[in-house]
């Protein structure tokens, strides 16, 4: 696989049941819905049709008030996924990417995101796209989970990474 047959774009129905073996495959429809009410978007990485990978952009304030204080209307990324076979291979960062331009494009400046302090391979992966660690401390967030239609959520404690996005210059 190259990177470039990795195709980007809005997720629908259809490419949900292919994230099954993903943790949080429950989350999925409910971000279908937060789209279907302008509120973010599910991106979906696909390699020869087949989805391979997805990526969320919240677009709205953030629950944390820590977050709502520092950020403001910040989108926010999370929920980045790629199945384990087509990891480290660039699949991440190409939905990094296009969630930046995203967000880009709808004139934000910032964009921030939130991961466990003992996910190296996340970290040193967004680290490499430009993001750095703000100044005010690791953040307790929730997590969603909708599992066979319950939903509950679990506190977790959070580094939050922060990256300024620079106008397109093309």
């Amino acid at each position: 696989m190259t990177i470039d047959a990795i195709e980007i774009r809005p997720a629908d129905e259809g490419d949900l049941s292919a994230f099954a073996t993903d943790p949080d495959f429950g989350l999925l429809p409910e971000r279908l819905d937060r789209r279907a009410a302008e509120k973010g978007e599910l991106l979906v990485a696909r390699e020869g049709g087949v989805p391979v990978g997805h990526v969320y952009i919240w677009d709205e304030r953030a629950d944390e008030p820590e977050l709502r204080k520092h950020l403001g209307d910040t989108p926010l990324i999370m929920n980045l996924w790629v199945q384990e076979d087509r990891r480290r291979r660039g699949v991440g960062s190409k939905l990094m990417t296009k969630a930046e331009d995203w967000a880009r494009e709808r004139g934000h400046l910032l964009v921030a995101l939130g991961v466990l302090p003992d996910n190296d391979a996340a970290i040193k992966l967004y680290l490499g796209r430009g993001y750095r660690e703000w100044e005010h401390g690791e953040v307790k967030t929730h997590h969603d989970h909708y599992i066979d239609g319950d939903h509950f959520e679990t506190s977790e404690i959070c580094v939050i990474f922060v990256k300024k996005l620079m106008p397109d210059s093309s």
